[in-house]
């Protein structure tokens, strides 16, 4: 093989992994959902004051929104608390309302650092009390 040849070759090499690295970079951008409390999908016995939602990723805090659905779709803005000195960088506190029995779900769009949105949910129930 020349010396160019294995220059060619070396730099479609570099070239293929600089892009397999831009690739990657726009895989894992996005704020993912690691953990919530309530947890997706779960039965409480009493309602909760407040809720947490954990991401993969730093987030711009004052860009993100969380909206809570009541199983009528009455639909209320709830404001995310400042992060607490102790929490990861992508996680965020939400006062809740007072919630009486009943399914609801906390929609939510947040913005990583990096400039991508991501949205979802978590859905979850308050049983009626015995």
């Amino acid at each position: 093989m020349t010396r160019i040849a294995r220059g060619g070759s070396l730099f479609v090499i570099l070239l293929f992994l600089l892009l397999l690295a831009g690739v990657r970079d726009r895989l894992w951008a996005h704020a993912i959902l690691l953990e919530s409390s309530p947890a997706d999908g779960a039965l409480l016995s009493e309602a909760p004051s407040h809720a947490s939602l954990r991401f993969s990723s730093k987030l711009e805090t004052l860009l993100c929104r969380v909206t809570l659905i009541s199983a009528d779709g009455h639909q209320t803005v709830l404001q995310v608390e400042p992060s607490q000195p102790d929490a990861s960088p992508g996680q965020l506190h939400i006062r809740l309302p007072r919630l009486p029995p009943g399914a609801y779900i906390l929609r939510f769009t947040v913005l990583a650092t990096d400039g991508h949105a991501t949205e979802g949910v978590v859905r979850f129930r308050i049983a009626t009390p015995r």
